[in-house]
């Protein structure tokens, strides 16, 4: 991957890669993404397809692994890094497949714009890493087939994002 830092707007504006909006409806404007740059998914596969997925069996919700990005953080580095901490791989970034732009609302307002961009990456293996799902009731794995056909758990975007990855439609 080019050592150049990302900037999704500039992909957005470009047309460089697919895009996407999305709306997020919050509660007030203290939300998941507030004061953030967005959030780095990371579409990992190994050599025979398989794709890590984070899933919920509770919920019946299943999604790619993905991090906060701070302000004036590289996007790219911010991926890796959080795959190394929490799942303990290193992967090799193969490109952006997708930018999002979300815009957060409160009560029908605008109040912040934040981006998803979406990597492809590669895993050297198909063992499956510890330590994401440590604090929480989700499971990682290796998927060659999304684990929920019916999951509508969110707004979507999470299950059109792991289908381009497990070559179901985006």
């Amino acid at each position: 991957m080019a050592t150049d830092r990302i900037d999704p707007e500039r992909l957005y504006a470009d047309g460089a890669v697919t895009t996407a909006e999305a709306t997020f409806d919050h509660d007030d404007p203290d939300h998941c993404e507030a004061g953030t740059e967005g959030r780095a998914i990371v579409g990992v596969t190994t050599p025979e397809g398989r794709v890590l997925l984070v899933a919920n069996p509770d919920i019946e919700h299943a999604l790619l692994p993905n991090a906060v990005v701070d302000p004036d953080e590289d996007w790219a580095e911010a991926a890796r890094e959080h795959l190394r901490a929490s799942a303990g791989i290193d992967v090799a970034l193969d490109g952006v497949r997708l930018v999002r732009r979300v815009d957060h609302t409160v009560d029908g307002e605008v109040v912040e714009t934040t981006h998803h961009v979406v990597f492809a990456a590669s895993a050297p293996s198909d063992e499956v890493p510890d330590g994401l799902c440590a604090d929480n009731d989700c499971e990682l794995g290796w998927f060659d087939t999304h684990p929920y056909p019916d999951d509508e758990v969110g707004d979507g975007h999470s299950r059109r994002d792991t289908a381009r990855f497990l070559g179901g439609e985006a």
